[in-house]
């Protein structure tokens, strides 16, 4: 197993190999749990995954020609394998993941983020994803650590683009009777879903 996990987070330069590679051990993975005691004696390290996985997000390496299919079953398999590895990672995985993490959140990173969304032309895929990561980060953040009073306009700015509320002289038809936009899921959850089928109703 610990061969297999090595040969998944080695083969980055071939993506095709890595997919399948992760495929594998993602289903030894969820078939091992089963046995206790043999789950118990595997344990795998948590940086060499940290590492992949920070490689594919920052689009580290040598410039690919790849299709968007590859790029994506490479994201899947990769986010796939964590939940399943992460019961196999020591016990000081979690303060060192910290640790590893903490130096990037230092204070106005959240302003950071912000001006990095903005740089990107309006997409459905990329402003779930941020939506989605800022309101986690608003969830957890129950002490105050981010000061979120100047970032409203900005965030608002951004929810009212998620609506497609139409603008000028624009015609629309009432917000309710379509389906959600996904990006609004990442706002409200499934909840803005069945207010829609009510309105519908």
């Amino acid at each position: 197993m610990t061969d297999l996990w090595e040969i998944t987070l080695q083969s980055g330069e071939d993506v095709e190999v890595q997919v399948r590679t992760c495929e594998v051990l993602t289903h030894c993975l969820r078939q091992y749990r089963r046995d206790k005691a043999l789950a118990a004696r595997l344990t795998l390290p948590w940086r060499p995954l940290y590492e992949a996985l920070r490689r594919h997000c920052a689009g580290e390496g040598l410039p690919e020609l790849r299709g968007g299919m590859l790029a994506q079953a490479r994201h899947s398999a990769l986010f796939s394998l964590v939940p399943r590895a992460r019961r196999h990672f020591p016990a000081s995985a979690a303060a060192e993941v910290w640790a590893a993490a903490r130096p990037a959140l230092v204070e106005g990173w959240v302003s950071e983020w912000l001006d990095v969304w903005e740089r990107l032309a309006f997409c459905d895929f990329w402003s779930s994803h941020w939506m989605y990561l800022l309101a986690r980060t608003a969830k957890d953040d129950w002490k105050g650590v981010v000061d979120w009073r100047p970032l409203l306009p900005r965030l608002y700015t951004h929810m009212l683009a998620a609506f497609r509320v139409p603008v000028g002289t624009a015609t629309s038809s009432p917000p309710m009777s379509v389906t959600p936009p996904s990006s609004v899921t990442s706002l409200f959850g499934h909840k803005i879903d069945q207010v829609g089928g009510a309105s519908r109703g």
